[in-house]
C-alpha cells in the first residue's frame, strides 16, 4: 500500500501490480517445482511452504527496498 501510494502515476501503479502478479506466478511454479522431488509424499507441501516462507521473506526485503528508493 505504500508503495503504491508513492508511485507517481497510472502507469507506474499498472506496471507494479503486473510485476507484482508475475512474481507470485513465478514463486508459485518454482515452489511446486521444488516440491515435485517429493512429489505424492508428505514432505511436498513441507518443501513448498518452506520455499514460499524463503522467497517471501526475500521479496518483503526487496520491497523495502524499493520503497526507501521511492523516498
Amino acid at each position: 500500500r505504500q508503495i503504491f501510494g508513492k508511485l507517481r502515476d497510472n502507469p507506474a501503479r499498472t506496471r507494479f501490480i503486473a510485476a507484482n502478479a508475475a512474481w507470485f506466478a513465478y514463486r508459485n511454479a518454482f515452489c511446486s517445482s521444488e516440491s515435485d522431488v517429493f512429489e505424492g509424499g508428505t514432505q511436498a507441501a513441507v518443501i513448498a511452504a518452506q520455499c514460499d516462507v524463503g522467497i517471501d521473506s526475500q521479496h518483503v526485503k526487496d520491497l523495502a527496498t524499493f520503497l526507501h528508493d521511492l523516498g
